[in-house]
């Protein structure tokens, strides 16, 4: 149960002793915001937390090395993207877009940046059942981003702004190897780092002042919240327009046959593959470190959620 909040620094929760399950082992659980992700790892050390979410890929050998920690990995429901500011000029072509993700290695951004993970191919977390099985990743082929730059008339040298969201040091990583690819087709970015507010209020939202951006999407149980929107260019920071998948999305969430829903989310999908609003990235794992006396704590797959029914300490 909800028990008090204090912004950007803590939660506070208390166990339910009528929850219908029976009333968990843990009687309190306080969830803290820490940013810097070598001050979780000190705080485990150090016995401040018990727990750790999303630790630094560079702690894990110490963290596996240390009897006292158990470092645990599973499915995540994040699409990780590098959004593409369909508005701006080139960037309206299609052509162009899907030049930019055969420009970009995702398979060792998600191994570099993320830890590992999964790489997609559309606007959709690897593992989701709404995932058509017939959408595959775009490939490594630098080549043949050249090819449909030069297709598409975009000037050698062509300049790009990338914004990129402070504190996630992942995504400021995947900008920086981004930034590297792109180079290699004769596309220049320019990294600018913002924080996290601007980021939401002036690339995500406001006047969508960018080019390129990286940010994971949270998961969602149903297509709907994923996709509602798309297509509608006023409606998405990436505005893609198209009419046709925009109607395909807006049916699919108001009708109540399933095979009809996936038929048509599986139809949006797959043009949002062919027409590429985002350079794909993946979907990674979800890592945490705990110590080694704490039991029964898992993150749910699709939503990233806490399950704490039975968590029990030492």
């Amino acid at each position: 149960m909800f028990r008090e909040w204090v912004r950007d620094s803590f939660v506070r929760l208390a166990a339910n002793p009528d929850y219908y399950q029976g009333a968990p082992a843990v009687d309190e659980v306080v969830i803290r915001f820490v940013a810097d992700a070598a001050v979780q790892w000190q705080g485990l050390q150090t016995g401040e937390f018990h727990i750790a979410i999303d630790v630094a890929s560079v702690d894990w050998p110490a963290i596996e090395a240390d009897a006292r920690f158990v470092l645990e990995q599973g499915p995540s429901g994040l699409a990780l993207v590098s959004a593409l500011n369909n508005r701006r000029p080139y960037l309206d072509d299609a052509r162009v877009r899907r030049a930019l993700n055969y420009a970009v290695d995702a398979e060792t951004i998600m191994e570099v940046a993320y830890g590992g993970g999964f790489t997609i191919g559309t606007f959709m977390e690897a593992g989701s059942p709404w995932l058509p099985d017939f959408v595959e990743p775009y490939p490594y082929d630098p080549e043949r981003a050249r090819e449909l730059l030069r297709a598409a008339g975009v000037p050698q040298g062509w300049t790009l702004d990338l914004a990129l969201p402070q504190p996630f040091e992942p995504h400021i990583v995947a900008g920086q190897m981004i930034q590297d690819y792109l180079s290699e087709v004769g596309v220049t970015a320019q990294i600018r780092v913002v924080e996290w507010g601007v980021w939401l209020g002036e690339v995500f939202g406001g006047p969508r002042d960018f080019d390129v951006t990286v940010i994971g999407h949270t998961g969602k149980l149903d297509a709907s919240g994923r996709l509602n929107g798309y297509g509608h260019p006023e409606r998405t920071y990436s505005g893609y327009d198209n009419d046709e998948v925009a109607a395909w999305i807006d049916r699919a969430g108001v009708i109540t046959d399933p095979e009809m829903r996936r038929s048509l989310y599986a139809q949006a999908l797959a043009r949002l593959h062919d027409e590429a609003p985002f350079i794909y990235i993946g979907t990674p794992f979800t890592t945490f470190a705990r110590s080694s006396g704490v039991e029964g704590f898992w993150i749910t797959p699709l939503l990233d959620t806490f399950d704490l029914r039975d968590v029990t300490l030492p």
